[in-house]
């Protein structure tokens, strides 16, 4: 059976049995907004929008940098985070940074691909096209982050946080 026919099969299990997909306990389904974006797979505490416009060009290659990192056998370290920006010199003006924070206390956490599409669509469809913004995964103590490096540099510059939940 093709990996697509089981996941529509599930799907249409849970419907039947009329069990909760994907229930997140924790989330606040009262929010505008918030149920449309749960998918199958990370269990969406919140978006958050930061309004940075950032390209898409240079977004997708920051993700594909971390999406390598992780093939890898990396792991983001519990209570830490990793950064991939593109272009990675310091000095490009438009250059965007892709976050990944690990709230755990222990356990290291993959980067798998289809999990950042998920955390990007998720930005795209509460911001808007090439808009910055955050994903806070409550039951997994992730947080996902598509900004500019330029904010970064800035926030790091002030003593500010780059993680909400570090």
């Amino acid at each position: 059976m093709h990996v697509t026919s089981i996941a529509i099969a599930a799907r249409i299990m849970l419907a039947a049995f009329a069990l909760p997909f994907n229930n997140d306990s924790t989330s606040d389904s009262t929010r505008p907004g918030v149920e449309a974006l749960k998918q199958p797979g990370i269990p969406i505490k919140y978006v958050s929008c930061t309004f940075l416009p950032i390209s898409k060009e240079y977004s997708t290659a920051a993700k594909e940098a971390i999406v390598e990192w992780g093939k890898d056998g990396n792991k983001v370290e519990p209570t830490g985070l990793i950064a991939m920006s593109f272009p990675e010199s310091s000095n490009s003006t438009g250059s965007v940074t892709w976050i990944i924070c690990n709230s755990k206390w222990y356990d290291g956490d993959p980067v798998p691909g289809p999990e950042l599409d998920q955390a990007e669509t998720a930005i795209e469809n509460k911001c808007g096209p090439n808009e910055s913004g955050r994903v806070w995964s409550k039951k997994w103590r992730k947080e996902y982050v598509i900004t500019t490096q330029e904010w970064v540099r800035s926030t790091l510059s002030v003593g500010g946080k780059i993680c909400n939940h570090l």
